[in-house]
């Protein structure tokens, strides 16, 4: 069951005061007497109109609905034009919220619409009424229409968008919901910052529902990299893993960027990417990562699928360690870059980031062709070894479709941490005060 959306809290008090009444109006053209004064605000009524309207709109002011109820009847036969039209067709939905009736507000708020006389200073809050009201009724193209005119009216209430882009969805127009989602992307661009968290959730939700991956990606990506909170990152990464669900290198770096980002709440989790290390013939980052199960009470101490491997990998470990100057060396004569690369993966998981990224860089000179694995594997090294800046700048030249991806959740993560770690803005100083004097 999908969350209700509330805009406007509809309630009797809040349409009292919307406008200068019928009566008032009234009064008011009875006392100019001049008829260059500047013309009213909103639309003018007849008298005829304006008498029949008055014990109307006492009744609603003293929120005496049954009375109100009665004289309703009078106003409506006495309504010629748009604007009386309107207002009769508002006290009728001030009656059906008073009275509580969801039926007669969802009935007056259409009749308020069709009328065609809702004046230019209320449509903002008129029109956001009314999509709210057609929302609650799922009615939900009309709520979508009526949320369009509310925002082109200068309604700025933070909820209206959601309620449009929810509305879109729940009529089955998708692709209009994904449209209206790039224009929001696109004004928020055009400020200098991003659509709210919550529009890029609410658009994943709805494409997930309605299976189309090739859409939900890029969203859960943008929305990683614009507000990398642990679910976010989370989401994000295992739609870039079923995107490729063969690329066990993918996934380890997919799996490592987990890890860092303290998204890993899941065993599944640890026994994939322990599984990825040892076959990948990585010991020590594969031990590292059952401590790091452990430490997060996500792998019990006496859990057998890891007390088996990790007496597996132990066993491994000292001939790994000892073997690595002869790995560097033949990795130097070899004709391609493969070996650097393994070369470059075992200095990384004993921390020795240097010789990795040296290793890397020897790899990426003799396989170009391997430039994303590599240079996203350099910008791991250097994200590691707390170069945030460089890691970026490695993570801007990874450009492929899959590994692209990957790149721009790393470059999200990475400047996330960055932003979290500014220090505040030291505010300005007060300015000095003018001395006193005494004579």
């Amino acid at each position: 069951m999908k969350r209700k959306i509330w805009v406007a809290a509809m309630t009797a008090t809040m349409l009292v005061g919307l406008t200068t009444t019928a009566s008032a109006q009234e009064r008011q053209r009875n006392r100019r007497g001049n008829a260059e004064q500047a013309a009213p605000a909103t639309p003018a009524v007849s008298r005829e109109f304006a008498t029949a309207f008055g014990p109307l709109q006492t009744a609603l002011g003293a929120r005496d609905w049954a009375t109100a109820d009665t004289a309703l009847a009078t106003a409506r036969a006495a309504a010629t034009n748009p604007y009386e039209q309107y207002l009769v067709a508002r006290a009728d939905l001030m009656i059906g919220s008073g009275q509580q009736n969801q039926a007669r507000q969802a009935a007056a708020a259409d009749a308020i619409m069709a009328s065609n006389g809702v004046p230019d200073t209320e449509k903002a809050q008129i029109y956001v009424i009314t999509a709210q009201l057609a929302y609650n009724a799922r009615n939900f193209a009309a709520a979508a229409e009526r949320a369009a005119l509310a925002a082109t009216a200068g309604a700025t209430n933070d909820q209206l968008p959601l309620l449009r882009m929810s509305a879109l969805f729940e009529s089955g127009n998708a692709d209009g919901a994904l449209g209206y989602f790039r224009e929001l992307e696109g004004a928020a661009a055009a400020h200098g910052h991003h659509a709210p968290d919550a529009i890029y959730g609410m658009v994943g939700r709805n494409l997930q529902e309605l299976d189309r991956t090739s859409d939900l990606l890029p969203v859960l990506i943008d929305r990683a990299s614009y507000y990398p909170n642990e679910s976010n990152m989370r989401a994000a990464i295992l739609s870039v893993l079923q995107s490729a669900p063969d690329d066990t290198s993918l996934s380890m770096d997919m799996l490592r960027l987990m890890h860092a980002a303290g998204a890993m709440n899941d065993r599944r989790f640890y026994v994939e990417q322990i599984s990825n290390l040892a076959e990948a013939g990585l010991p020590n980052e594969a031990l590292m990562m059952i401590q790091a199960g452990r430490a997060a009470n996500l792998i019990p101490a006496g859990d057998p699928t890891f007390t088996e491997v990790e007496a597996t990998q132990r066993g491994k470990l000292a001939e790994d360690r000892a073997s690595l100057p002869a790995g560097e060396r033949r990795a130097a004569a070899a004709p391609d870059g493969r070996l650097a690369r393994l070369m470059g993966d075992a200095y990384y998981s004993y921390s020795d980031y240097p010789k990795a990224e040296a290793m890397y860089a020897m790899a990426l000179t003799k396989s170009p062709t391997d430039a994303d694995l590599l240079n996203m594997r350099i910008a791991i090294v250097r994200f590691a070894a707390g170069n945030s800046d460089g890691a970026l700048q490695a993570l801007a030249l990874v450009t492929g479709p899959t590994r692209g991806n990957a790149a721009r959740l790393w470059a999200g993560f990475i400047r996330g941490r960055q932003a979290a770690a500014a220090p505040a803005a030291t505010p300005a100083p007060a300015a000095p005060t003018t001395p006193t004097t005494t004579n």
